[in-house]
């Protein structure tokens, strides 16, 4: 087997691997990825995405899947077999997002004690992911204001910190006087400024 046909069958046999890690990476909160994090998520991706449809297939009877021999020899590609694992693939990427969003290790360590600590991306997330959280006052004592709303977006990256609420009132920060009411509010801040939200009672 020349080494262009060998690469083109690697590249065909990861193609669900590298399908879930694009989906997974687009949808998980982690910002930053290096070329080994490209590297082991397609790997596992792919592997799992197989061990999957092989699964189904030993359930249903169908027998062995012959992806596992093709990178030995030169027998045809079972497009098949990588078509129907993309499927899979699919299904372990939303597992996956779901766990990795939701905390789902995190939160298993904790209530067994093992870590307190709750995932890889900051607070300001952790904070504001909760259900329980609706309402908050989001302080502004350089501009004298408080904006009393419902969160709406967040979002956080190597430079702001970005927040969007909704059914909004403004108050007077000293008097706590109402200034005005709004349907959306709008507020950015650099990632080293500080960003007040208080959780109303």
């Amino acid at each position: 087997m020349e080494i262009g046909d060998f690469a083109f069958r690697l590249l065909l046999i990861l193609f669900p691997g590298i399908i879930a890690t694009l989906i997974y990476k687009r949808l998980i909160l982690k910002k930053k990825w290096e070329s080994i994090d490209f590297g082991i998520n397609i790997l596992l991706f792919g592997i799992s995405s197989y061990l999957l449809l092989q699964l189904i297939y030993l359930i249903f009877r169908a027998g062995e899947l012959s992806i596992w021999k093709r990178l030995q020899d030169n027998a045809p590609i079972p497009y098949l077999e990588i078509m129907l694992s993309s499927i899979t693939a699919l299904i372990i990427a939303g597992i996956a997002t779901y766990a990795n969003n939701k905390k789902t290790i995190n939160n298993i360590s904790y209530r067994l004690q093992i870590s307190n600590k709750y995932g890889e991306d900051s607070l300001f997330y952790y904070f504001l992911e909760h259900k329980e959280i609706t309402e908050v006052h989001i302080l502004e004592p350089t501009l004298n204001l408080i904006y009393d709303g419902h969160v709406k977006y967040y979002s956080e990256d190597d430079q702001v910190k970005e927040i969007v609420l909704e059914n909004v009132d403004s108050y007077n920060y000293q008097t706590s006087e109402k200034i005005d009411s709004f349907k959306y509010v709008y507020l950015s801040k650099a990632r080293n400024e500080n960003l007040i939200i208080e959780i109303p009672k």
